[in-house]
């Protein structure tokens, strides 16, 4: 199996598909996935501030044009930046205990 370590204050994320339908039922137009990509976090560069930041195994909402595409093995995996990032995915349950 192949591995990439990112440098400085890259990411690697792995994409995860979006599912075309929620929970709830409800379907998602095909313009929704295009808008944002999902993907959970697997590799860390080396800068000190990214890690406080963004931990390995979050699942993470980056931007459409986010990063630089590659695949290794035959898994979708991104590059980003910090930047690139929107925000972390919580679970709901989660969020509403706090």
């Amino acid at each position: 199996m192949k591995t990439i370590q990112p440098i400085g204050d890259k990411i690697l994320v792995k994409l995860v598909k979006q599912e075309k339908r929620t929970k709830a039922g409800i379907y998602l137009p095909e313009n929704v996935e295009k808008g944002t990509k999902f993907g959970k976090v697997v590799a860390l560069g080396d800068d000190p501030e990214l890690m406080k930041k963004v931990s390995v195994g979050d699942v993470v909402v980056m931007t459409s044009y986010a990063g630089n595409d590659l695949e290794l093995d035959g898994e979708k995996y991104i590059i980003v930046q910090l930047t690139d990032i929107l925000g972390i995915l919580r679970e709901y349950e989660t969020m509403k205990k706090k």
